[in-house]
């Protein structure tokens, strides 16, 4: 089998909504993050940054200090069932592409994987 390699640069920039519930700005919060995982340098406006990325990166998911990300903008928080809920809506998202290097065709046996496809 014939291949051919390409390395696309992909730059992405979404705008994100972050709603945060005021128990994750308390200093018991913030200690705890900072004992758990890293230190905040500005407090919850970090979590919200954090919690911004995840939702482009890895929406609907589970986050280390954040928990269940809801990144629905369908989806309501339960703050009875889960006070540090966490809302991160996408309201938009571009994302620009450029193809920096491409091969020739060449023999899939040749191809060295660890090298990006560059024999």
């Amino acid at each position: 089998m014939r291949v051919k390699t390409y390395e696309i640069e992909v730059v992405r920039t979404a705008t994100v909504r972050v709603t945060l519930p005021e128990t994750m700005a308390t200093d018991e919060t913030i200690k705890s993050w900072e004992r758990g995982l890293w230190k905040l340098d500005n407090r919850e406006a970090d979590i919200a940054t954090y919690a911004a990325r995840m939702a482009v990166e890895f929406p609907d998911s589970d986050h280390d200090g954040i928990g269940h990300l809801i990144t629905s903008a369908w989806e309501k928080p339960d703050y009875g069932k889960q006070e540090h809920q966490i809302v991160a809506v996408v309201l938009d998202e571009e994302s620009e592409e450029t193809i920096n290097t491409t091969s020739e065709w060449m023999d899939s046996a040749t191809v060295n994987a660890d090298a990006g496809g560059r024999t």
